[in-house]
């Protein structure tokens, strides 16, 4: 790639096409156009099965080795540790650990009735009413300076002090 004398970029094939191209000539906007056409979407999948293996193949189910039902029926729910993994990539806390113990804890179900929430938490002493927000407030008030020191002037380490 070299660009030429009237700024328009020449760009050297590797092997040269059929109609005998050796060369093409691209204006620099539109070098970037063609550039920017292969980057792919966000969240796109760069990975494409074509064939027996594409994901609508009839013959798919044929070649690709299926689950037994036992291995699928003993799968957790995956919902039910997902918050307790955001925890502990977070925040550094295996909520899932008992804190007695040391042992592994389960998931048994969680409690989205805020009544029944309510009496849970009055029967083990926690308050269950959230905490009140603190009023807003002014910000914090700042001392300017009269006159600011010169970014140029030199501390003498006798006085600690600006010349």
């Amino acid at each position: 790639m070299s660009e030429t004398p009237a700024g328009k970029i020449l760009y050297k094939l590797k092997t040269q096409y059929s109609d005998g191209t050796t060369h093409i000539l691209f204006d620099p906007l539109e070098l970037v156009e063609k550039v920017v056409a292969l980057i792919p979407p966000p969240r796109a999948n760069l990975l494409r099965y074509h064939g027996l293996l594409a994901p609508n193949s009839k013959m798919r189910s044929k070649i690709i080795p299926q689950q037994n039902e036992e291995k699928r029926e003993k799968k957790e729910n995956p919902e039910h540790g997902k918050w307790a993994d955001l925890l502990k990539r977070s925040f550094v806390i295996d909520i899932l650990k008992c804190a007695q113990c040391g042992g592994k804890m389960r998931v048994i179900s969680t409690i989205q009735d805020p009544a029944i929430a309510k009496r849970i938490l009055e029967s083990i002493g926690i308050p269950y009413e959230p905490p009140r927000k603190a009023p807003p407030r002014a910000p914090p008030r700042q001392e300017f300076h009269v006159n600011p020191p010169d970014e140029f002037s030199q501390i003498s380490p006798e006085t600690d002090s600006f010349e």
